[in-house]
């Protein structure tokens, strides 16, 4: 074979030899002349220089030509200080020139003749020399505004911008004002409170419609997409003789329903060898199915079964999301228990013997007259659902999953014994640098994911992953690219777009920031950088009255100002102070604000203005501004259970502070102090206070919600598929829609498909 290699090459030089030689060409590259000069400002004196920006080249060779601005000229009349002045359009020319290549390699550099740029606006072209190696470009800048103009432009824009984000918030706030519900109303519109049972047979199944099917001998997937309606005529029978007609399923897509009665469907009995309509489980609130001796068993139980498969694949495993669903069995057939098919896994549903053969009666019994048969639990399987997962994946590992029983299903809930959700060795789920799937949406104004400042001033920071604390900038530049170092400094281009960020909007590659007016450079701890700087952002600090140490005790005074500025911003108008010499010691206008909005604490006319504040007396002030907002406002909260009596201390809460405790605690906007205490007459800090007063703003969008169709979230934290039914309630953390999910963990779900349970 070589030698056939070598023969090749020989032919093939001699074929070359006969070609005729030509000259080779040195690689051109065209650039567009692109310039930044100073603008015209009214005082200044103009700037005879500019920065090139050619040496961004078109083509990106290794080498890059040396660009020079050899001269810039100003036209337009200046004032008698040799200063631009308003009034006058004023036009810059600029000439620009490639000198030759400063490493030497033989490349042709030149102008692109049909383009050019001055403070990235088009110019005109003035001049461009035989070697297109010098450009001359002008540019006319708009009639020059006065200083006071521009400042009273800018003023304008800053306010049609609070304006329009002013309308965007009284818009958000009137929908969520309509998806509100008492207690009553919720209770009234909770299916579950009259639970029904219905009974699908051949004796109410369109068999005309099953027979166009092909013949069925278990749960096929090429069926899984049909729904009740396509199966069942006109009426629905429950167990209990009930008719529902089709024409009362309610829109699965409505946000309210006149009648709910599919939605009160909790059970389904099958007494039929045919289509068995499983979508029930995850469209309504159905959680048990009743399978009578006629139904294919063995079919459905290797259909369902669960072993490697995640929650969220959908098909029939996933209408058995979870543990939550049963299937009733008859242990006329399965004496000792279901079996399953090699190759299948169990189910991720709970699976129960019924007595004997009779499915009605025994679903007339119910599941209290049923038995878990598996007496010997063998915790092998590995079923990937919801309830089983034992810790949220992060970008350093992956999710856990407790094992489950392989003849029942039955989750072990062993911390000790959990498997990844992939079936790799688990060394490979370490961090040893396979994983980058970091999630940069973390807040955290510090020193080491600080940015740079923007053009406006603001400090510019990155977003940090929320599970390392890494950020983009970060991440690359431990990759080990040398481009990256050069990108991400000033003049770079990621930099440059990275900078672009604004208090109003974030800017690429995960940066956010923060206005210079707004940036606290007070002492705080580390932990609660992040949360003081929002409470600053949220305008709730007074800085020349709260000093430059936030780690030190409060005073009631610094305590009021917050609680004012709290309130203030909640109801959207200012609170009319108290007349001088109400109070007996201050006449302070913080005091006298708070004086008169009920916000004092204990009550007393003597304010105590440099007293420190103890954690009873900030939960009372708060309490007390946030019943102001209530009575001022269309903002209600969440009706709650009382959880002061868990405290260990509650005892020694004063009476005056009590409903203030009570009512922090119960929506969780003040935790406890250390191992379940509220440690009433522990000082507050002044981060503290800020941190409890910025999660208050929210205090409104906290708290009980009522599902109000079918819904299918994917949990961020999970990353697993969490379905919610219509009428299924859970605890909101925040109004735009951070939830606690129905096995404990946190979860994200879209607002509008809930209604909040207020305390009217």
């Amino acid at each position: 074979m070589t030698k056939h290699f070598f023969r090749f090459l020989l032919t093939l030089s001699m074929i070359f030899s006969l070609i005729p030689a030509v000259p080779v060409l040195a690689a051109t590259h065209a650039y567009t002349s692109s310039v930044m000069v100073e603008e015209p400002v009214e005082g200044n004196r103009p700037v005879m220089t500019g920065t090139s920006n050619n040496n961004n080249n078109y083509n990106k060779p290794k080498a890059k030509p040396a660009t020079v601005v050899s001269r810039v000229e100003w036209s337009g009349e200046l004032d008698q200080n040799g200063c631009f002045k308003a009034g006058v359009a004023y036009t810059v020319t600029v000439t620009e020139e490639i000198s030759q290549d400063f490493r030497g390699e033989k490349k042709n550099f030149y102008f692109k003749d049909n383009r050019a740029l001055i403070n990235k606006k088009a110019a005109v072209i003035v001049s461009l020399t035989d070697d297109n190696r010098s450009i001359t470009a002008s540019y006319t800048f708009p009639v020059l505004k006065s200083n006071a103009q521009v400042a009273e432009d800018k003023a304008r824009e800053e306010s049609e911008k609070r304006a329009r984000q002013e309308a965007r918030e009284e818009k958000a706030h009137a929908d969520e004002v309509t998806r509100r519900w008492s207690l009553a109303q919720a209770d009234a519109n909770y299916p579950l409170g009259q639970p029904l049972t219905v009974v699908v047979s051949e004796d109410n199944v369109d068999m005309a419609r099953i027979s166009q099917w092909r013949q069925w001998s278990g749960w096929t997937i090429e069926e899984r997409g049909s729904r009740i309606s396509n199966v069942l005529e006109d009426t629905l029978y429950t167990l209990d003789g009930e008719v529902i007609t089709n024409k009362d399923l309610p829109r699965i897509h409505q946000y309210y329903h006149d009648t709910f009665n599919t939605y009160r469907i909790t059970r389904v009995v099958y007494d039929l060898y045919r289509k068995i309509d499983f979508s029930l489980a995850e469209e309504i609130n159905v959680k048990e199915f009743w399978l009578s001796p006629k139904c294919d068993i063995q079919g459905i139980l290797d259909n369902i079964g669960r072993e490697s498969y995640a929650a969220d694949w959908g098909g029939d495993r996933d209408r058995f999301a979870t543990y939550d669903h049963i299937l009733f069995i008859p242990d006329s057939l399965y004496p000792n228990g279901p079996t399953y098919t090699e190759g299948c896994g169990v189910p991720g549903c709970r699976v129960m013997l019924y007595s004997g053969d009779d499915v009605y009666a025994a679903a007339r019994k119910g599941v209290s007259a049923a038995r878990d048969w598996c007496t010997n639990h063998s915790y092998t399987a590995r079923i990937v659902t919801p309830d089983r997962l034992y810790n949220r994946g992060s970008c350093q590992i992956d999710e856990l999953f407790y094992y489950s029983c392989s003849r029942c299903g039955l989750c072990e809930n062993n911390p000790n014994h959990t498997f990844y959700y992939e079936n790799s060795p688990a060394d490979m789920h370490q961090d040893n640098g396979q994983y980058t799937a970091h999630v940069y949406n973390q807040k955290v104004v510090s020193d080491e994911h600080f940015l740079g400042i923007n053009e406006s001033g603001d400090r510019v920071y990155l977003y940090a992953c929320r599970y390392c604390g890494i950020d983009n900038r970060q991440s690359q530049l431990r990759s080990g690219n040398e481009g990256h170092n050069k990108t991400w400094t000033p003049g770079g281009p990621v930099y440059n777009n990275a900078i672009k960020a604004t208090p109003e909007k974030d800017g690429p590659h995960h940066t956010f920031a923060i206005a210079a007016d707004k940036f606290v450079t007070a002492k705080t701890s580390d932990e609660s950088k992040k949360r003081v700087q929002d409470a600053s952002n949220h305008n709730l600090i007074d800085k020349e009255l709260l000093g430059q140490d936030y780690t030190i005790n409060i005073t009631r005074l610094q305590l009021a100002s917050i609680a004012v500025k709290m309130t203030e911003k909640m109801t959207g108008r200012a609170i009319t102070p108290a007349p001088v010499g109400s109070l007996t010691d201050t006449d302070n206008l913080y005091a006298l604000k708070a004086y008169a909005a009920g916000i004092t604490g204990n009550g007393s006319t003597a304010f105590d203005p440099n007293g420190i504040a103890d954690r009873q007396t900030m939960a009372a002030f708060f309490y007390q501004a946030l019943m102001y907002v209530k009575n001022n406002s269309d903002t209600r909260y969440t009706v709650y259970a009382s959880k002061l009596d868990s405290f260990t201390d509650s005892g020694e809460v004063a009476d005056w502070a009590r409903p203030g405790m009570d009512f922090m605690t119960g929506l969780g906007l003040m935790k406890s102090s250390s191992q379940n205490t509220l440690s009433p007459y522990n000082p507050c800090t002044i981060q503290e206070a800020l941190i409890v007063a910025n999660y208050s703003l929210d205090a409104g969008g906290i708290g009980w919600h009522q599902c109000v169709k079918s819904v299918k979230a994917f949990s961020s934290y999970t990353n697993m598929m969490v379905h919610y039914a219509y009428g299924d309630r859970i605890w909101f953390t925040s109004s735009s829609g951070s939830c606690i999910d129905p096995y404990g963990r946190q979860s994200a779900v879209n607002p509008k498909d809930f209604y909040s349970i207020k305390d009217q």
